[in-house]
């Protein structure tokens, strides 16, 4: 069974296992995720599954009653920052406030557990959805990266986003 490493709120985030391989690359494909990540090849998903890549850490968003619901990659580069490369969810959770729901764990797990002193992310200026996320979840935009990415033939501008761990504090208590 896949480990827990945090839940709340309906929710829970569990270390993804090879077995959701599948699973992943599904949502990654998906025509609403796909424009808006940099999907990584099967053999790559192998070895973070495998725990074979460098330090990446996959969790499978999940609900209460076992159902997933998407799925979060997250990178550290340093010893203070915590990166999120994707945060997914399925096309039939979408609107229902699980990328919120995962979000707040996802703090929760970054700030109070692993004690890391940041976490960003990188949002394309087009996902008006998760743009809307992440503002509203208190991450401060920090920058413009005119045509940082390459997909589908053309280039994409990002914005950074990130939060730190005094304001995660901070934001707690209010």
């Amino acid at each position: 069974m896949a480990e827990i490493l945090i839940e709340g709120d309906g929710l829970r985030l569990l270390r993804a296992e090879p077995s959701d391989l599948e699973y992943i690359i599904e949502l990654q494909s998906d025509p609403e995720n796909a424009p808006f990540i940099l999907p990584f090849e099967r053999e790559r998903w192998i070895e973070i599954l495998d725990g074979k890549a460098p330090p990446k850490l996959a969790l499978i968003v999940e609900t209460s009653d076992g159902e997933r619901g998407g799925y979060l990659l997250l990178d550290h580069f340093n010893e203070v920052s915590m990166y999120l490369w994707h945060l997914v969810i399925g096309r039939g959770h979408k609107g229902r406030g699980l990328g919120h729901g995962a979000l707040r764990l996802l703090k929760r797990l970054v700030f109070d557990v692993f004690k890391w002193h940041r976490l960003y992310i990188d949002c394309e200026t087009t996902n008006e959805r998760a743009l809307r996320l992440y503002d509203s979840e208190g991450f401060r935009r920090e920058g413009l990266f005119r045509e940082s990415e390459y997909i589908d033939g053309e280039y994409k501008d990002l914005i950074f986003f990130a939060m730190l761990d005094w304001e995660y504090r901070e934001a707690k208590t209010c």
